[in-house]
């Protein structure tokens, strides 16, 4: 079983704040997801909100459905291939927000410790400021994501990077892109235990 089978509650939805999030009633939100079941998996929930990226990766940093270690490699994944993708556009990307990232990838692998990537995470902060002159917002973006997905409150912060990768810089097929790209990693990550 991959974390795609992984189902998650009506209640946790309406817990978290989902259809406020969404900004529908929640009876709406219930008829549009839970008419006939009391859970979805979150397969489903990476399909239903393809074009709401942000609220892709808001839905799966909770406790109740991703474990840290998987958050972090979801988060190294996605920076990583963000930052791939504005390179491969010519987009400056500073060497600070590089090393982040792969500091995190190498955290999500248990090759480097979380001191090392808050070393990484400040150098990646001063870049952040320094790129800010640049008045460019893909490379603005690009650090501000990396250095949001460093964040100690991991949860949080993976959610703050996707808001910077897929709101300044998206097309609907940045968004496929997402949801193709965050169901591939989470297809190959088994989860430790099953939500209840």
């Amino acid at each position: 079983m991959s974390y795609l089978d992984q189902t998650i509650r009506y209640e946790d939805f309406i817990h978290w704040g989902a259809p406020a999030l969404l900004r529908i009633r929640e009876e709406d939100f219930r008829d549009a997801h839970f008419k006939d079941t009391d859970r979805v998996t979150v397969a489903y929930v990476i399909d239903a909100l393809v074009h709401h990226p942000g609220h892709i990766v808001w839905s799966l940093a909770r406790a109740e459905v991703l474990d840290e270690r998987t958050l972090h490699g979801l988060g190294a994944e996605l920076v990583s291939s963000f930052l791939d993708r504005l390179e491969s556009e010519k987009v400056y990307i500073d060497f600070r927000t590089r090393h982040v990232s792969d500091v995190k990838t190498r955290v999500a692998a248990g090759q480097a410790s979380l001191g090392e990537l808050a070393a990484a995470r400040r150098q990646a902060a001063q870049a952040q400021n320094d790129v800010a002159l640049l008045r460019d917002a893909k490379v603005t973006a690009a650090a501000a994501a990396a250095v949001a997905a460093a964040d100690p409150d991991l949860r949080a912060g993976i959610s703050r990077a996707a808001r910077f990768m897929y709101t300044t810089h998206a097309t609907h097929r940045d968004y496929v892109r997402l949801a193709s790209h965050v169901r591939s990693f989470l297809a190959a990550c088994s989860p430790k235990r099953r939500a209840s």
